[in-house]
């Protein structure tokens, strides 16, 4: 009876580091990107020109591009060996130089922006941490739960 408890304990007790672990994967993933893109539509209305604004909307787009790429990163790497290199290159310096012209066009707010993104990201690592020390807890858990060691909780 006592071990059936124990059984019962350890299966709870995995399942509720495994909803922590998903939880701040998933906070970590929106620390990342709704402050940068916040501070976009926060900035948008004080930018005059049209074009600033579609600068504005390209920095956003570029950072959150980035982002997905790191979160997918598994996905990106299963289908990138299939991709040639030149494209890769060009489409990487394509990125950048359009990176770089929407910064020109709107210097000071992408440096506030960028700046707010930078502490979204320093979020997300720490969530992420957490994220990382929770699977590890939990896969530790399931071990134990196959192996039949409920005397140890």
């Amino acid at each position: 009876m006592e071990r059936a408890i124990e059984k019962a304990r350890l299966k709870k007790k995995y399942k509720r580091f495994r909803w922590i672990q998903f939880i701040t994967f998933i906070a970590s993933v929106i620390a990342c990107v709704f402050p940068v893109v916040l501070s976009c539509i926060k900035a948008a209305p004080t930018v005059e020109k049209t074009g600033g604004k579609w600068a504005l909307g390209g920095i956003a787009v570029f950072f959150a591009a980035i982002i997905l790429l790191i979160v997918f990163r598994s996905l990106v790497n299963k289908f990138v060996s299939k991709v040639p290199y030149t494209l890769v290159v060009l489409v990487s310096v394509g990125a950048v130089m359009l990176l770089i012209y929407c910064l020109k066009q709107i210097v000071d707010d992408a440096i506030a922006i960028l700046a707010v993104g930078i502490i979204g990201a320093a979020a997300g690592f720490v969530l992420e941490l957490v994220s990382i020390y929770c699977k590890t807890v939990a896969d530790d858990v399931e071990i134990d739960y196959k192996r039949g060691k409920y005397d140890e909780v």
